[in-house]
């Protein structure tokens, strides 16, 4: 605006006019609300669509259009479907040009009520698929649409949700129903210096103005324990090891305070994560967490990638130098420059060291290849793992989920390769997926800010804030949903600062920043006792608000009244500390004469290794609640396995129940859904300690006593291959064979009339046949049906011996 104002622009001297401009540029400086509409005036595009600009978007669309095709056309040929599609298509089947269906007029004299959870995560596609549902309804026709949801907590953009449509709902209501706004003031969690930080804080930080933005609603605490807020910033950490290691002795601090209580590690993102969890492991501080750590950064799989190329191709000589230099081998550095003056693996085996222990290393890892290149019966995946096993793989390393870890990689392996297997295609698989963290003993759970919504824990912690997204790519196309219409761009417009490409991209970051601040008071309100905020600042930097990046968390604290809180901390010996430890590995070399023992099983043997079960094997449930059953079914059965190996996960602790609770959500539950099905799991746990049947299947002391034992043979000229839930030798030299069964549905009575017909007696059978070709023991089998709880011994047949492949 500008400063003076005369006749040149309108107004005369001696006029009131220029009392009155005074007057108006004096409201407007202090009225935000018309600040920020100026500021969005003046960067509004030219024009809405140009001749070219409208071509562009004719011929985006039409490329668009017939993907979607192509698209359709797979999801037909393959018989799947995904989320957006699945969407999309209720919404057709409910409505077609805008006209109710014959679907929706049957189902309108049925749906009554409509009840939706998390409404401000609530997308476009979402909303349309409601006001379908809906359409029919007639004021005061006793039909009801409740919603709950908190429009500070919308954090789901990236799925295409829109806190608009819930703040336009709460006003305007749902199609012609009027909604009455309920709003909970009262916060039932948290200590009173927690709510009190919360709300100072997000008076400031969230900015009512800006596109995108909600207000913020002040909260009451009605708890009387104490609670209290760390934050430090360091300078000069600028790779965060002074950081990292301060977020670790906090959670040693917190840990040793009070054993009982839960502790979160949340992240926004996995950028700076190994620095943190290899400060953890240098001060041995043991961690929880699902979807963290990269597999490809986990070392098992790495060097089992690297035996998987090695097998594939004796030119490799990455892999096969990897291979000596991984614990498997265990060269040293002279050898390995050594090794790498040949061309091939099976050179490499063939040298001769000076020292014997080296030697011994090589002789080793020469004659398990040997083996393993004249096995002709087994798929390429079992001879890598019986391979990896020889070479000491599970003793090797000294994470607790070495083995869930391995046998990952080795079902992806199995999965991509029909016949021989492609290492590079196999790796890309592998980058897309996460590794197992589940230590019994650990003492704080790692999650991203996301997964932890609607979750609560006793201390939070909340590292990295100075980090901010890395990428800032376009987008090829750019589109806006007004209230009515549809505003489009392509990237093509984008040179133009006065584009409407340009326009819609700036609308799209300014709703970007506001969902970041909700981002922030999600995480810090995940709080029950303490909070705990660590960042970093630019070296040399000494201002927080010039330092921090625009997309960081710790930005949005800059400039309210947390920044009265911050302790910053010089990071120069801490960093001492610190240095390198990013690079940290835990593995141990194996020594030079390591000898592996054959399991007790005959060939092909039984692995006892620390295989989760997968899937609800037989399992008969209904079409609804499909994935609880499922869910439930697989805890009860990593349980009982965790229970045969005596782990102590019983009687279960809080802090357990929290990891099984995560582990049920990992599955796809809600969280009313996993509390649901975590009640059930422990019913059926304390069901099997309470019956003496399953005291006697859980007992170690019978002989060769196995959980999730692997027996593979070949039958009919084609490798088979038996995952036993329990099984050991009686006190009469009798195999058993049992299974678990999680989700039977029916009686004691249904179950014994169906004992002569029924698949379960078909996988018993097929398991018989499988362990009475490796060994020559008598066999029994049974059913263990946990929920009941119900012992069942089915009747199964011996196998021919004499007719062995």
């Amino acid at each position: 605006m500008r400063k003076r104002v005369d006749k040149r622009h309108g107004f005369p001297a001696q006029s009131s006019l220029k009392d009155d401009w005074t007057s108006c540029k004096q409201a407007i400086e202090t009225e935000t609300r018309v600040q920020e509409t100026l500021r969005r005036l003046q960067v509004l595009p030219d024009e809405i669509g140009s001749p070219l600009e409208q071509d562009r978007l004719v011929k985006t669309a039409v490329v668009l259009s017939l993907a979607n095709n192509a698209l359709t056309a797979l999801f037909e040929a393959r018989k799947v479907v995904d989320f957006t599609e699945l969407a999309a298509g209720a919404t057709r089947a409910l409505r077609s040009d805008e006209a109710p269906t014959e679907l929706i007029q049957a189902l309108d004299y049925r749906i009554s009520h409509i009840l939706v959870d998390e409404f401000q995560d609530t997308s476009h596609a979402q909303r349309e698929l409601f006001d379908a549902l809906i359409q029919g309804w007639q004021v005061n026709d006793g039909n009801t649409f409740f919603a709950v949801g908190d429009p500070m907590q919308s954090i789901y953009r990236f799925r295409n949700a829109d806190v608009g449509i819930y703040l336009d709902a709460r006003e305007a209501g749902m199609g012609q129903r009027a909604l009455t706004n309920i709003e909970l003031t009262t916060n039932f969690r948290s200590a009173p210096e927690l709510i009190e930080w919360n709300n100072r804080v997000y008076q400031s930080v969230f900015k009512p103005y800006t596109l995108g933005a909600v207000p913020f609603n002040t909260a009451e605490s009605i708890q009387s324990f104490e609670g209290s807020i760390r934050f430090q910033v360091f300078r000069d950490d600028p790779e965060s090891h002074a950081q990292a290691r301060a977020v670790a002795e906090r959670v040693k601090e917190l840990r040793e305070a009070d054993p009982g209580q839960s502790i979160a590690l949340l992240i926004r993102s996995r950028t700076k994560l190994p620095v943190f969890l290899a400060a953890m492991r240098e001060l041995g501080v043991p961690w929880a967490g699902v979807d963290i750590e990269k597999l490809t950064d986990v070392a098992v799989v790495r060097d089992l990638h690297a035996i998987c190329s090695a097998l594939y191709d004796d030119h490799d000589k990455l892999a096969w130098l990897s291979l000596l230099k991984s614990p498997l081998c265990g060269l040293a550095l002279p050898q390995i420059e050594k090794s790498a003056e040949v061309d091939t693996g099976s050179e490499m085996l063939s040298l001769s060291f000076e020292q014997a222990h080296d030697q011994l290393r090589v002789n080793r890892v020469r004659n398990a290849v040997d083996a393993a290149r004249a096995d002709r019966t087994r798929t390429f995946r079992s001879v890598l793992e019986r391979l990896w096993f020889q070479l000491g793989g599970p003793d090797a390393y000294v994470d607790q989920d070495t083995v869930e870890n391995a046998e990952r990689y080795l079902d992806l392996l199995e999965s991509e390769s029909k016949g021989a297997p492609d290492p590079a295609a196999i790796w890309k698989r592998t980058e897309e997926l996460y590794a197992s963290q589940q230590s019994p003993d650990a003492h704080v759970e790692i999650m991203t800010i996301h997964k932890s919504k609607g979750l609560e824990f006793d201390h939070v912690i909340l590292p990295d804030l100075d980090h901010g997204p890395s990428t800032d790519a376009k987008e090829l196309l750019m589109f806006k949903r007004p209230e009515k219409g549809l505003l489009m761009a392509t990237l093509k417009d984008s040179d133009d600062e006065h584009s409407l490409y340009a326009w819609l991209r700036k609308v799209d970051r300014e709703e970007e920043e506001s969902e970041s601040m909700r981002v922030l008071y999600v995480a810090t309100t995940r709080a029950v006792r303490s909070l705990s905020l660590y960042g970093s600042l630019k070296p040399g930097a000494n201002d927080i608000e010039l330092s921090a990046p625009p997309k960081s968390l710790l930005r949005h604290l800059a400039n309210s009244v947390a920044r009265l809180s911050i302790l910053f901390v010089d990071a120069d010996e801490a960093e001492n500390h610190t240095d390198g430890v990013s690079k940290q590995v835990r593995t141990r070399r194996l020594c030079a004469d390591y000898a592996w023992t054959e399991p007790p099983a005959p060939m092909s043997n039984a692995l006892n290794a620390s295989v989760p079960v997968s899937e609800l094997k037989g399992a008969q449930v209904d079409a609804i609640g499909v994935n609880e059953d499922i869910a439930v079914g697989n805890l009860v059965h990593r349980i009982l396995y965790d229970m045969g190996r005596e782990t102590g996960v019983w009687p279960a602790t809080e802090h357990q129940i929290r990891i099984w609770t995560m582990q049920l959500r990992q599955e796809g539950l809600d969280s009313r859904e996993a509390r649901s099905a975590l009640s059930l799991v422990l019913k059926q746990i304390q069901n099997v300690l309470d019956d003496p049947d399953g005291r006697w299947i859980l007992s170690n002391d019978h002989e060769e006593s196995g959980f999730e034992r692997r027996y593979e043979t070949i039958v009919g000229g084609q490798l088979a291959t038996a995952i036993l839930d329990r099984t050991f030798v009686d006190s009469e030299g009798c195999r058993w064979i049992i299974d678990y069964k999680s989700g039977e549905r029916g009686t004691r009575s249904e179950i014994l009339q169906r004992k002569y017909d029924t698949d379960y007696l078909n996988q018993l059978q097929r398991y018989t046949d499988i362990v009475g070709r490796v060994e020559s023991r008598p066999i029994r089998a049974g059913i263990y049906f946990t929920s009941l709880p119900l012992f069942v011994e089915y009747p199964i047949v011996m196998p021919d011996r004499t007719a062995r492949d």
